[in-house]
């Protein structure tokens, strides 16, 4: 489970409310790293923890794995989960599409979280199941 806490604004005119990251009235961009317990991972899928409170308004929160030695084209959208037009607070909304390309190698790979979020919405957290090879 990634916290909003562990989120880091992209830029100074968002709030920090001590538990969740509220911004209004536009969009608002938050990232946040992974960190693995083992070195090779396939990650299955993402789930946002959040509260969008219009209609027009939405939190979403995209994965990417980055290769820093191929820089530019490193990057590789990997999924994305994003609220739905719904009064629940949290919703949880898991993304609906299979993780590409799930493998995240931390020996070439790093994997980090951008949360977009719109209007006076909330982002409470992000989290990320994976699965990973146990030795013998």
């Amino acid at each position: 489970m990634i916290p909003a806490a562990a989120f880091i604004p992209g830029a100074s005119w968002m709030s920090y409310t001590g538990g969740e990251f509220l911004m209004t009235p536009d969009t608002a961009s938050f990232f946040a790293p992974l960190a693995f317990p083992v070195p090779v991972v396939n990650i299955k899928s993402i789930t946002v923890y959040a509260r969008d409170m219009q209609p027009d308004d939405s939190v979403c929160v995209y994965l990417y794995r980055s290769s820093p030695i191929h820089g530019r084209d490193g990057v590789k959208f990997q999924g994305q989960a994003c609220t739905t037009d719904s009064g629940a607070d949290p919703q949880a909304v898991t993304n609906l599409r299979r993780i590409y390309p799930s493998l995240v190698n931390t020996a070439v790979h790093g994997s980090y979280l951008w949360a977009s979020v719109t209007g006076g919405s909330f982002l409470y957290g992000v989290q990320v199941t994976y699965t990973y090879q146990t030795t013998p």
